[in-house]
C-alpha cells in the first residue's frame, strides 16, 4: 500500500506486493442464479466407426454416448440465460498398465474447458467459466484409446448440465467478464476486515454480513489474507527478471490450487521507476491483471482527478491485451478542519470513478477505504478512511449500481 509521502520509504524495488484471488469477494445477487439445464450426450454426433449411443441401464434414460477410438462427439445446445458451470457425467473402461484411465477433453464454442481422467464408475466432472445466453457448440473428445487381448479402454458420457448465477469473474483479453457480459466495477478497500486495523481484531460474522448487505450488487471488496514474511523492507533493487520469475511461479501455483479466480499483481511503483517494464512483468500466461495506486488529489494540493501515470501504464498493458485496475485511490477529508469536506470528497470520488472507468482497459477502481470505527484521531485528523455512513460510499454505491444494476 502506498500513501502520499511514502515514496521515499518502504520498498526500494518496483514491486511491493503480490495480490492473489483478486476478485474473490464479489457479492453476487441471488436473483442472478438459475436452475441447471440438462442435456443428453447420446444426442451428439460422432463418426459411427468411433462411437455411438450405447445402452446403459445406469445412465440417464438408460442411454449414454460411447466413444471407443480417439475421436470427438460434437453438437450444440441453447442456454436460456448466462451460465458459469458445466457438469459432465462420465465414466469409462480402465485398461492398460500405464495411463490406464480414459481421458476426456471438453470444449465449449471451440475453446477447451478442461481435460480429465475418468473413473470406471459414473461420476460428475465440473468446470467453471463465463458463458452467455444463446446458442453454443460443445464437444467431448476421447484422448487415449487403447486395447489388448484382455481389456478395452473407452469413454462414456451420459449427460451435461449448465447452470449457476453470474459466478466467477473471468478475463477476456483486456476486459473482465461476469455472467457472459463485460464487467467493470467501482469497489472498496477494507483492510481491517481480516484484522489489519483497529488493534488487529478481524470483523465478526455479524459485521461482515452487515457490510456486504449494504453494498450494491457485484461490488468488489479488496482485503488482506496473508501474514508478512521475509524482509519487511527490501534492501536492494531487484532485477525485473527476478520479479517476473516470482510473478510467474506464484501465479502458476495459485492457478493450480484455484483455477476459478484471477491473479493480479501489486506493481504500484510505476510512479517512481517508470512504466517501461509493465508489459514484461505482466506477460506471463497466469498473470491476469495489473494494478496501480494513486492518491494524487492531495499530492502537493494538485486536485488531480486522474494520475498522470495512467496513460503510459495503460499503453503497456494494452500491448499485451490485459486489464488494469486502480487498486487504491482516495483523498483525505473530515467533517471540518480539513482541505476537503466529506461531501466534497464524495464529489471528487464520483469524478475519479467516472474518469477512470471511461478509459478502455481500466476494469475497475477500489476506493480507499472503509473501516468500522471513527477514523478521525489526533494523529490523523484528516483520514483517507470512512465508515459506511460516509457520503463517499453512497457515491460508490451509485456508480456500481449504474454499472451493474
Amino acid at each position: 500500500m502506498i500513501r502520499p509521502g511514502s515514496a521515499a520509504r518502504g520498498l526500494s524495488a518496483r514491486v511491493a506486493a503480490f495480490g492473489v484471488a483478486l476478485l474473490a469477494a464479489v457479492v453476487v445477487p441471488a436473483s442472478g442464479a438459475h436452475a441447471a439445464t440438462q442435456f443428453e450426450a447420446e444426442t451428439l454426433t460422432v463418426d459411427p466407426a468411433y462411437g455411438s449411443a450405447y445402452r446403459d441401464r445406469a445412465a440417464s434414460g438408460g442411454w449414454a454416448l460411447a466413444i471407443w477410438n480417439n475421436a470427438a462427439a460434437t453438437g450444440g445446445f441453447t442456454a436460456a440465460a448466462p451460465f458459469t458451470t458445466l457438469s459432465v457425467s462420465a465414466m469409462g473402461g480402465v485398461c492398460g498398465s500405464t495411463d490406464a484411465a480414459p481421458r476426456m477433453e471438453v470444449a465449449v464454442d471451440g475453446t477447451v474447458v478442461g481435460r480429465t481422467a475418468v473413473t470406471g464408475a459414473w461420476r460428475d466432472y465440473r468446470w467453471t467459466g463465463s458463458w452467455g445466453a444463446g446458442s453454443h457448440s460443445i464437444s467431448f473428445r476421447f484422448l487415449n484409446e487403447y486395447g489388448d487381448g484382455g481389456c478395452d479402454r473407452f469413454l462414456e458420457v451420459d449427460t451435461y448440465r449448465i447452470g449457476g448465477g453470474p459466478g466467477f469473474v473471468t478475463r477476456s483479453g483486456s476486459r473482465l467478464m461476469l455472467g457472459g457480459r463485460p464487467f467493470t466495477f467501482a469497489g472498496l478497500n477494507a483492510f481491517g476486515m481480516s484484522g489489519c486495523d483497529n488493534g488487529g481484531v478481524p470483523w465478526t460474522d455479524a459485521q461482515l454480513d452487515s457490510y456486504f448487505a449494504q453494498l450494491a450488487p457485484n461490488t468488489v471488496t479488496r482485503t488482506w489474507a496473508f501474514r508478512p514474511y521475509g524482509l519487511p523492507v527490501l534492501d536492494r533493487i531487484v532485477a525485473d527478471a527476478i520479479i517476473k520469475a516470482f510473478f510467474d511461479e506464484a501465479a502458476a501455483a495459485v492457478k493450480a490450487a484455484d483455477p476459478n479466480h484471477l491473479v493480479a499483481t501489486g506493481t504500484m511503483y510505476q510512479a517512481f521507476y517508470g512504466t517501461s517494464d509493465f508489459a514484461y512483468l505482466h506477460a506471463g500466461p497466469e498473470v491476469d491483471i495489473a494494478s496501480i495506486h494513486e492518491y494524487e488529489y492531495d499530492w502537493q494540493n494538485s486536485n488531480a482527478i486522474v494520475t498522470g501515470h495512467l496513460a503510459p501504464v495503460l499503453a503497456r498493458m494494452q500491448s499485451i491485451g490485459k486489464p488494469l485496475i486502480i487498486g487504491e485511490s482516495g483523498l483525505r477529508a473530515a467533517a471540518s478542519g480539513c482541505r476537503t469536506t466529506l461531501t466534497g470528497r464524495a464529489s471528487v470520488i464520483t469524478q475519479k470513478l467516472d474518469a477512470y472507468l471511461a478509459r478502455p482497459g481500466v476494469a475497475g477502481v477500489n476506493v480507499w477505504g472503509v473501516v468500522l470505527h471513527d477514523p478521525v484521531s489526533a494523529q490523523d485528523p484528516c483520514p483517507l478512511e470512512g465508515r459506511l455512513t460516509d457520503p463517499m460510499f453512497a457515491a460508490i454505491r451509485a456508480k456500481q449500481t449504474a454499472l451493474n444494476g
